[in-house]
């Protein structure tokens, strides 16, 4: 089986071996034996810039983003990947994708409260610390329907400046994950039954440090990561189609209509690869 991490942003060729290595060490965790792990990136557009983390609220920004992020998964469809995982909490371009791809395709959001709903019956999540971020998680909770399993302000940020200390925390995950884990036990003894990092970059701090628990007052309450539980959503949801011939996301997925919208905004052909 052949799963696609798809960043958001371009990434340079001299730091691609280096993302693709961080993807495998934190997907390796989970996945089967057998089951080959990549990454795509954006040929163009900026590369991740911490201190611009704001940008990712602005809805320009984010129109940018959602639009590589699909020509990133059009051509990446072509060399028969069974699915894609877009490296991203907003889930951006997950929808338009899924209308289109061959391969199942799934965001980190989703799946992550999903599976967090299994190990908590009150849910509590950090978001970096970033204009408007809680809003917008807490529009995804809604949105996914699982208002109701939050603690009361159960979507909280980073208490630090993530833009800050983001890149020194990669290398030394204490720099953010000592708060962060403070912040947890607070929710804990709030009514907190499980912790979503409801954010990529936060989840692959702590997915990095190996941090997958919190213990607290004597309990062991469990850190939800998005990057390995999506990686294993779409491994198992890719074993669920193949073996019991379960159809997964096949609305909208018209090729031909595909390819004539593509013709008629003169985007480059996508159709090397057969059916």
């Amino acid at each position: 089986m052949k799963i696609c991490v798809v960043n958001i942003t371009r990434i340079l060729d001299e730091h691609m071996p280096g993302m693709e290595e961080m993807v495998r060490t934190i997907t390796g965790r989970v996945t089967a034996p057998g089951t080959e792990i990549f990454v795509r990136a954006p040929k163009t557009g900026p590369t991740s810039q911490f201190e611009k983390m704001a940008d990712f609220r602005n809805p320009y920004f984010c129109h940018l983003i959602v639009n590589q992020v699909i020509e990133c998964i059009a051509e990446a469809d072509e060399e028969g990947f069974d699915a894609f995982v877009v490296n991203c909490f907003d889930d951006p371009g997950v929808r338009q994708a899924r209308s289109f791809a061959r391969g199942l395709v799934f965001g980190l959001c989703e799946p992550t409260f999903g599976y967090a709903a299994q190990l908590g019956g009150r849910l509590g999540g950090l978001v970096p610390s970033l204009p408007g971020q809680v809003a917008f998680v807490e529009n995804q909770v809604r949105d996914f329907g699982f208002w109701d399993r939050f603690i009361a302000n159960g979507v909280r940020a980073d208490e630090g400046d993530t833009a800050k200390d983001y890149a020194a925390a990669l290398s030394k995950p204490s720099i953010m994950s000592e708060r962060l884990l403070r912040q947890s036990a607070n929710m804990v003894d709030e009514g907190a039954e499980a912790i979503v990092s409801a954010c990529g970059g936060i989840g692959m701090l702590f997915e990095l440090a190996g941090i997958y628990a919190l213990e607290h007052r004597g309990q062991q309450i469990p850190i939800v990561n998005p990057l390995s539980i999506a990686v294993k959503t779409a491994e198992n949801s890719v074993l669920f189609q193949k073996s019991l011939g379960m159809p997964l996301f096949e609305r909208n997925r018209a090729r031909a209509d595909f390819a004539r919208y593509r013709n008629e905004w003169g985007l480059p052909d996508m159709s090397r690869r057969t059916e």
